[in-house]
């Protein structure tokens, strides 16, 4: 019935039944979770004001290199001395590759540009679920 087998219920009786279950349903959530969080990004991640900013880092760093950028040739919107090093350094290589399909960042506003100024947030989101039901199981 519904196209549920025997075998496809846990067996009380095999200690293992539910991680095995687990396992198989942690890819399912896992793309779930991905595809909403890109929906979002897709849809509203150009109101944020940290994706704003992430994108101004993005491109002032693609420009004009770490000291050009830190030294007021574009200047950042931070207080001095409060860039956070990483997002620095994930960033400005995304800025790089970035700048090889768009040389004047004329599409910086697309949601393509939130999409991938936001890429290294969504892949450390999903190592860190992988990394709690490592951890968990």
């Amino acid at each position: 019935m519904f196209g549920i087998q025997q075998g496809d219920l846990p067996d009380r009786q095999d200690p293992q039944a539910d991680r095995r279950s687990a396992v198989r349903a942690l890819p399912f959530i896992l793309v779930v979770g991905l595809v909403i969080k890109l929906a979002a990004i897709l849809a509203w991640g150009h109101l944020s004001p940290d994706s704003e900013t992430l994108k101004a880092w993005c491109v002032g760093l693609a420009r004009h290199g770490a000291y050009g950028f830190l030294t007021g040739v574009e200047m950042p919107n931070i207080a001095p001395g409060t860039m956070h090093p990483l997002s620095a350094l994930l960033t400005w290589p995304l800025g790089v590759i970035w700048r090889i399909f768009d040389p004047t960042f004329v599409h910086h506003a697309s949601a393509g540009f939130s999409l991938w100024v936001r890429l290294p947030t969504l892949l450390a989101e999903i190592a860190c679920c992988l990394l709690l039901f490592r951890l968990a199981a």
